[in-house]
């Protein structure tokens, strides 16, 4: 998943991404509505509890019919998703930036926070030492039972002054 993230549009720009999804119908002939719903909940000692809920649209994705490759485009950002099987870095990358520049060319906004994230399952035979699959290995307690359901690790390295890599 590539994400690239910026300021918030203003709400009139969601008829203009609507646009996309002529541009790329060929390829992504699937489309999606994305939407943020909140709900709000007042209570206060002696009155009455109110609830406000607030759905309002965000943006718009797309996918192959297959639901292998999928992007989305909304006021807040880009991302762009790949599943398996994976056809190798250079094709992620060129369709990626190739979806990119459709959505930059109507929305001409930078991005302010970029992501990538590889999303994996990885079957790996209970008790295994996780050293022998991963480069990054995680030890746990010896008091603790030595074994686990899920893995989520995030790391901080500082690259350069005000760029972090997360």
């Amino acid at each position: 998943i590539l994400s690239l993230e910026m300021a918030e549009l203003p709400d009139e720009f969601l008829q203009r991404l609507e646009a996309i999804g002529e541009m790329v119908e060929s390829d992504y002939p699937v489309k999606g509505a994305g939407r943020l719903t909140s709900i709000e909940v007042k209570a206060r000692a002696g009155h009455e509890t109110a609830v406000e809920k607030v759905d309002r649209a965000i943006g718009h994705q797309y996918s192959t019919v297959d639901k292998g490759r999928m992007f989305r485009v909304g006021l807040a950002g880009f991302s762009f998703h790949q599943a398996a099987p994976y056809e190798g870095w250079d094709q992620f990358r060129n369709e990626a930036k190739r979806l990119w520049g459709v959505y930059h060319k109507i929305v001409g906004a930078l991005p302010t926070q970029m992501g990538l994230r590889f999303v994996n399952r990885l079957p790996i035979p209970l008790g295994e030492d996780l050293g022998i699959y991963l480069l990054t290995d995680v030890k746990l307690g010896k008091d603790l039972p030595q074994s686990f359901g899920e893995l989520y690790a995030r790391v901080v390295i500082p690259y350069r002054e005000e760029v972090m890599l997360v």
